[in-house]
């Protein structure tokens, strides 16, 4: 009973505290403060830790929504509350782009929105970020589902769609369900020159090739392959 007192006193303290004043929680008490919503009667501070160890911060926990239950003594609850709070963000970030434009001019922000936006733990996916003349997002759609081996086939489609959405510019993306050190293959550098080949023709650039998973990404344009 007095392990339960003091665990009472201690959420109630932590609560106390947020309300008076939120920017005053270190990172690991606000994990620890959302952790009392999905993890009842148990000591919440030590698995706030080790999320924020292991995540290095509270936007890369939330993220990496679906990875959550690696970090002991997490359950589904908390797996859940946390894919929540990334739908809630993404909702928030990138619902009113039609009416704000949402600029990508830089490499975080694409990352960031291929994140939020694109499914990063199903089978490998292909497709594009359509941007006009300033970076400001247009659309993006999923091309194809699988490797982009079919070069002829995806460039025939990448000029329908450009021409389509009126893009100055793309980046390609394509995702490497759970690989932690991601490297382009042989085919992915030489199907992304002729590419962008092709696209100078139309006056298309090619500002990037991201590949991308849960746990890490690769830009070509970063390591100067394009």
């Amino acid at each position: 009973m007095k392990d339960n007192d003091h665990l009472k006193g201690h959420r109630k303290r932590l609560r106390e505290k947020f309300l008076k004043s939120p920017k005053s929680l270190f990172d690991y008490e606000i994990i620890e403060l959302l952790l009392f919503y999905s993890i009842q009667r148990k000591d919440t501070k030590p698995i706030a830790k080790d999320i924020l160890k292991e995540f290095k911060s509270i936007e890369n926990a939330i993220l990496s929504a679906e990875d959550i239950e690696k970090i002991k003594g997490v359950g589904e609850n908390t797996k859940i509350l946390f894919m929540l709070l990334k739908e809630i963000y993404s909702r928030l970030k990138f619902s009113e782009i039609k009416k704000e434009k949402l600029n990508l001019d830089s490499l975080k922000k694409v990352v960031d929105f291929l994140k939020l936006n694109i499914p990063l733990d199903s089978q490998e996916i292909f497709g594009i970020l359509y941007l006009d003349l300033e970076l400001n997002y247009i659309a993006h759609e999923i091309l194809s589902y699988g490797t982009i081996d079919e070069v002829n086939f995806h460039i025939r489609e990448i000029i329908k769609k450009v021409v389509l959405y009126n893009a100055s510019s793309i980046i390609l993306f394509h995702t490497h369900p759970e690989v932690k050190d991601i490297k382009p293959s042989k085919n992915d550098i030489l199907a992304t020159i002729k590419i962008k080949e092709f696209l100078s023709i139309i006056k298309t650039e090619l500002i990037d090739h991201i590949i991308i998973s849960k746990y890490s990404f690769f830009s070509f344009k970063q390591k100067n392959y394009i």
